[in-house]
């Protein structure tokens, strides 16, 4: 079973995305959705929190694709700066989030979550969007979570 934000699940979110039918061609702008989460724990982090992991998930008419990314937006990918849309939260706030303990709506209400960006670039992906949740759902079914220290 991956563990949430592992390189593991990275590629399993990659897989599970990649099988998302794609709208008409036309019915959306291409757009990348860039995912900062801070103080997350990972066992090739010698200090064990504090590092900030960033991926990206790019939507484009030939399909969806997810790369880890540089804290600085400008690795890891062809895509132009940072994203469109650029979220940003804690880890246990991402943990919450992803569990469906915590609404991003909570999470914006009580300043856990940061989103920055044009809103408007990806209004006309939202069935794309529901079923993005659809597909994660099963990954999310098996993730094991790393506790913080």
């Amino acid at each position: 079973m991956p563990t949430f934000l592992s390189t593991e699940w990275i590629a399993a979110l990659a897989r599970a995305l990649a099988a998302v039918p794609l709208p008409a061609h036309g019915s959306f702008a291409p757009f990348a959705v860039r995912q900062n989460v801070t103080g997350a724990p990972f066992a090739d982090d010698p200090n064990g929190v504090g590092r900030e992991l960033a991926y990206r998930i790019e939507f484009s008419h030939h399909g969806i694709g997810v790369v880890v990314d540089s804290t600085d937006g400008t690795e890891g990918s062809a895509w132009p700066g940072p994203g469109d849309l650029v979220v940003t939260t804690d880890y246990d706030t991402a943990v919450a989030l992803n569990l469906g303990e915590l609404s991003a709506q909570e999470a914006l209400e009580s300043g856990r979550l940061d989103i920055r960006g044009r809103l408007e670039q990806i209004t006309g992906a939202r069935k794309m969007l529901v079923a993005l949740e659809d597909s994660a759902r099963e990954l999310r079914n098996v993730t094991t979570y790393d506790p913080l220290p």
